[in-house]
């Protein structure tokens, strides 16, 4: 065994690296041998995350809402779907066990270029139940999913036509997901017990998605969903656990360490174009969040 562990922050956040000008997907191919333990530590991200054994067998675990942590084993050829946000970890069962995972943010279907795709494939996503997915290889339901995800694993980025080919699997990965997990639609949103909230919030989100570059305040996220100021900070509590400027803050990060990670832009057209006062003040929000400047997490 070797001492290689999964780097996080005080949080057990994990902050993948992205590489400046490639598709904003992080893919890994974990040889469970090198980490300490045989075992990937208890971490979380913002992104959502696939994951496919490719060899050897595994114990997988994520923490849903409750307090009961739900566990898995899974063999070579299963795969598993952690949402964003939510704390994960396996150990291997046997030696040499190798576990391909791929994320992508919750930014990656985002408006402009995706129009109302956000909305209607991954807000219901980040906003339902559901925070994992066990996809084993014997319930022929999962095989369509499988199959695509072992055609991402053997793509490999020194291919002529990586990135395109990524854009096509994983539109298909999401929508085979899709499928498989019990989420809900905006319309469905009428039958659970806090409909008013979450139809609210998904208004607020739209808003904050649509206007983040400008200089937008609580007021006018409450009136995107017509609601008081009060009851603004009350849904964004209760069914995130954040306020709304927290939220419109770390969107606009997340926006901005996409841009830092897939162009060339100067750090202050970045800055600006997300909606921040000045180049300084950005920095010293993105350093806060992500541990570096953004002058060194573009390196």
């Amino acid at each position: 065994m070797r001492d290689k562990k999964i780097e996080v922050d005080a949080t057990l956040r994990e902050i993948p690296a992205y590489t400046l000008g490639e598709v904003p997907i992080f893919r890994w191919e974990h040889r469970l041998d090198d980490f300490q333990n045989g075992e990937l530590n208890r971490h979380w991200h913002s992104e959502f995350l696939f994951g496919l054994v490719t060899e050897g067998t595994l114990d997988y675990y994520y923490s849903p809402i409750s307090s009961r942590t739900s566990r898995a084993t899974l063999e070579k050829g299963d795969g598993v779907f952690i949402n964003s946000g939510v704390l994960h970890g396996c150990r291997q069962v046997t030696g040499g066990t190798r576990l391909f995972t791929f994320g992508m943010t919750p930014t990656f279907f985002s408006p402009p270029v995706f129009g109302k795709l956000y909305q209607n494939i991954i807000v219901p996503v980040t906003h339902c139940p559901v925070r994992g997915a066990f996809f084993p290889g014997a319930i022929p339901e999962n095989r369509p999913l499988l199959r695509l995800l072992a055609q991402f694993e053997k793509l490999t980025p020194r291919q002529e036509d990586y990135e395109l080919h990524t854009f096509e699997l994983v539109c298909r990965i999401w929508r085979s997901m899709l499928k498989r997990l019990e989420w809900k639609t905006p319309d469905d949103l009428a039958s659970t017990p806090r409909q008013g909230q979450l139809v609210a919030l998904s208004e607020m989100v739209k808003f904050i998605q649509d206007h983040y570059q400008d200089p937008i305040s609580v007021d006018d996220i409450a009136k995107a969903a017509k609601i008081s100021r009060r009851e603004c900070f009350r849904c964004f509590k209760e069914l995130r656990g954040e306020s709304p400027t927290v939220f419109l803050t770390q969107y606009r990060l997340s926006i901005a360490a996409t841009q830092l990670a897939t162009t060339g832009l100067p750090i202050s057209a970045i800055a600006e174009g997300c909606g921040f006062e000045s180049s300084g003040y950005f920095s010293r929000l993105f350093k806060a969040r992500y541990g570096k400047t953004p002058r060194e997490f573009r390196k």
